[in-house]
């Protein structure tokens, strides 16, 4: 499989080009050294606080009720904890009290035992707390400011021996006369796309004692990163909600927590890259940010900063108001990739979905370049003449994703490139492929999740790759009603590009004088005085292999080249 893939990458290069060539057991290149895609760049500086790893290993924290809010101490191991043999838990479970818990300042006689390794009141922590709320770029001091305001507002309040996202999940709830003892053992998840591995299994407790005092122990904590704490609501007694070292003990009024953490980083490339073009050239067209470490961040996500410098009119609001160039240092940056680490499950070169093994970096390929594509935005809408207005083609506020419902499929298949099992294709940006089974019955064709996915004709127009005459019509579904097993029963609206130029004009500058060759750079921020060889390499076959996608996905009409 991996000869046949090497082949089949060999053909995206162009003859007679400096052109970047992957194979899957080795990375060559038609330039030789002089193509440079990734540069080094000493992040120190940038660190806004340093990691805080977890430390109450073989340790106990007990909360007392006093005056003013609650006393905090440690209490010294050994720790070991017993699981009752419970079944995994599936969701939040309700328990009632046997006695009246204070806390919060009100009077409790049931509670709510989360998955996500808290305990909640007035509701499950999934009615008030999503982690997705923090998609993409949030990492655990969000999630605990988070947690904090949701408290404050009374849509839950939490206590929280150490939440973190997690998987597998086997939790036993034990009631006493006078107290309710929750043990949780616990995984991270280990999925396929935006999850770091887990470093082993968690096993920790929770004690709630009738007069109120709370105490956590933790047997085994291999993770780096959590949240551990109260989360009580604004405080009756005035105090503030500060963070609190618990290792060091205290008394507070408010909130009372601890965020352990990997390294935090800003997230806007505005933050890094005026500093870098006082160093480089800027002559970047597209900047990738990564690191060779692990930063504080739940997700192994990227985000796009959208257009900057450069309107393209005909194409919606995102496009044709980018952002300025000068918070930037550049003039000619026209899209930049928020930090992402290099080294997350998702970025190996061999990955795999619960369908099929992908190669090439096929997962980061996938994320980036979609990121990068988000340079034009997806802002198209079209004129409708029955209602004298306009029907959006996207399906967000940042009109930067494409409708669910709107028939894309690839005008340059790439799957053969990354899979020996081929899957069906639609825009990397959004909509899907549906086949008409019947009139008004539909079949949506699976998408993989991450996977690289050709271009939709719209997708090239947008991009200025395809004259209008190129762009074939196609349509959107509307009045859906789901049928299981992905039928459903739908009406078709036409799309045109007719009508989409009726409504926003057409695309300037036009396709015959659009860019076709576009510079890009990583810029790979690190610890210390050098980087991470291996992430440098990592990054590099990264780089490459979105060249070779940009080349393949666009019927060679685009190139991707380095811009040092």
């Amino acid at each position: 499989m991996l000869k046949q893939l090497e082949q089949r990458w060999s053909a995206v290069v162009r003859r007679g080009a400096c052109w970047p060539l992957l194979g899957m057991l080795a990375l060559l290149s038609a330039c030789g050294e002089e193509a440079q895609w990734v540069h080094a760049v000493p992040a120190d500086k940038w660190i806004l606080q340093d990691t805080r790893p977890f430390d109450l290993e073989q340790r106990a924290v007990r909360f007392s009720p006093s005056p003013h809010g609650y006393t905090f101490h440690v209490l010294e191991g050994p720790v070991v904890l017993e699981v009752d043999g419970s079944a995994p838990l599936a969701g939040a479970r309700y328990v009632e009290l046997s006695f009246a818990f204070p806390f919060g300042g009100s009077s409790w006689k049931g509670l709510f035992v989360n998955l996500d390794g808290n305990i909640s009141f007035g509701a499950p922590d999934f009615a008030a707390f999503s982690p997705l709320s923090l998609w993409p770029e949030g990492g655990m001091r969000s999630a605990a400011e988070l947690l904090l305001a949701r408290a404050n507002e009374g849509q839950a309040k939490w206590i929280v021996p150490l939440w973190a996202e997690h998987g597998t999940n086997l939790t036993s709830v034990r009631p006493k006369v006078d107290s309710l003892e929750v043990t949780w053992r616990i995984t991270r998840p280990e999925g396929y796309s935006f999850h770091f591995r887990p470093l082993g299994e968690s096993l920790f407790q929770a004690e709630l004692f009738a007069d109120g005092t709370i105490e956590f122990r933790y047997q085994n904590v291999p993770e780096v990163d959590g949240i551990v704490g109260l989360f009580a609501g604004s405080s009756p007694w005035g105090g503030a909600s500060v963070e609190s070292d618990l290792s060091a003990g205290g008394t507070a009024g408010g909130a009372i927590y601890e965020v352990f953490h990997h390294p935090v980083l800003s997230r806007e490339p505005s933050t890094y890259l005026p500093d870098i073009y006082s160093r480089h050239p800027a002559r970047d067209d597209f900047v990738i940010l990564m690191t060779d470490f692990r930063f504080d961040s739940l997700y192994g996500a990227a985000a796009s900063s959208g257009a900057i410098n450069l309107p393209v009119y005909g194409l919606g609001r995102a496009a044709e108001t980018p952002r300025p160039g000068k918070i930037f240092g550049s003039t000619a940056l026209q899209v930049a990739v928020r930090p992402t680490w290099v080294g997350q499950p998702a970025f190996d070169e061999v990955v795999a979905d619960s369908n099929r093994e992908y190669v090439g970096h096929a997962f980061a390929v996938g994320l980036l370049a979609h990121e990068l594509t988000h340079r034009w935005g997806v802002g198209l809408e079209q004129w409708e003449p029955a209602t004298g207005g306009r029907r959006p083609l996207y399906e967000d506020d940042c009109q930067c994703h494409w409708s669910d419902w709107l028939q894309l499929p690839a005008a340059f298949p790439v799957a053969s490139l990354f899979s020996s099992q081929p899957y069906p294709e639609s825009s990397l940006m959004g909509g899907h492929s549906f086949r008409e089974e019947a009139d008004g019955i539909f079949t949506e064709e699976e998408k993989p999740y991450m996977a690289p996915a050709g271009f939709s004709w719209l997708d090239l127009y947008a991009m200025g790759l395809a004259r209008p005459e190129e762009v074939p019509d196609t349509f959107l579904l509307t009045d859906i009603e789901a049928l299981g097993m992905g039928r459903l029963a739908a009406r078709k609206v036409p799309v045109t590009l007719e009508q989409i130029v009726t409504a926003l004009g057409s695309r300037s500058p036009s396709a015959s004088e659009a860019q076709r060759e576009f510079t890009l750079s990583i810029y790979l921020l690190h610890r210390g005085k050098t980087p991470d060889e291996a992430a440098v390499q990592r990054a590099d076959a990264i780089a490459r292999a979105l060249a070779a996608f940009f080349d393949a996905a666009t019927g060679s009409r685009m190139r991707l080249v380095p811009a040092h």
